[in-house]
């Protein structure tokens, strides 16, 4: 089984672990980090943290989750287990090289876009896939935050619309779609799955933080509990 939780609307953490009898379950952070040892630092912090989160919010032990950082170029970047984790490059022109991951385990398969425009390369990799996770801009919180016609093209051109979205998954046919790393964060769910049929029928879910999607013989949605009003 792979699972997958959300932080702060974005995929940061990828536990992908055998869940057997007498066996752990263990979180799996991996991530390019490359640059100066100052950088590298500061990742490595900032890692920490998210690990400290996932032992609080989601009672994963400490011990049993593994922080790790290396430069990373495209090609399998983890082999080991069972579990293959495969980097391929996407389109965030300027920022180069942008990265997305598909994760295999035990004949499943995850893809996680990153940041990108619509990208034919992250198309290949996501060929029906159980699940994709894919970013996605809304130019409607543009509009309501004040933002300038300029300013709205350009932050919109670095990512997808939801009907470009819809595209890459029609096109790619995972059993789940999955928006995360929205942007704006205030974009509410009228936003994002109006536009998106307009180009994809298939399951979608709108991402949440610390939401768990499990994935196996068939695919499980455990949303975090909400406080009472």
């Amino acid at each position: 089984m792979i699972r997958l939780i959300l932080i702060f609307a974005a995929v940061f953490l990828l536990t992908a672990q055998p869940v057997a009898a007498q066996s752990s379950t263990y979180a799996l952070i991996v991530s390019s980090a490359s640059g100066n040892s100052e950088f590298k630092e500061k990742f490595w912090n900032w890692s920490s943290q998210m690990a400290l989160i996932l032992k609080d919010e989601m009672r994963i032990p400490r011990e049993n989750i593994v922080l790790l950082t290396e430069e990373i170029a495209e090609g399998v970047v983890y082999d080991k287990g069972g579990v293959k984790i495969t980097a391929f490059e996407v389109d965030h022109a300027p920022i180069k090289p942008a990265f997305g991951y598909r994760i295999d385990y035990a004949g499943r398969s995850v893809v996680l876009s990153g940041d990108t425009r619509v990208s034919e390369n992250l198309i290949r990799h996501a060929q029906g896939v159980d699940v994709l996770i894919h970013e996605v801009a809304s130019p409607a919180t543009f509009q309501r935050a004040g933002a300038t016609p300029e300013r709205t093209k350009s932050v919109i051109a670095h990512h997808v619309t939801p009907e470009q979205a819809g595209e890459v998954f029609s096109r790619t046919k995972p059993k789940l779609a999955v928006y995360s790393h929205i942007v704006l964060p205030s974009a509410t769910e009228q936003d994002l799955i109006p536009p998106t049929r307009k180009t994809y029928s298939g399951p979608l879910e709108l991402g949440e933080d610390l939401m768990v999607i499990e994935v196996g013989q068939s695919i499980q949605i455990r949303r975090p509990a909400r406080p009472s009003p």
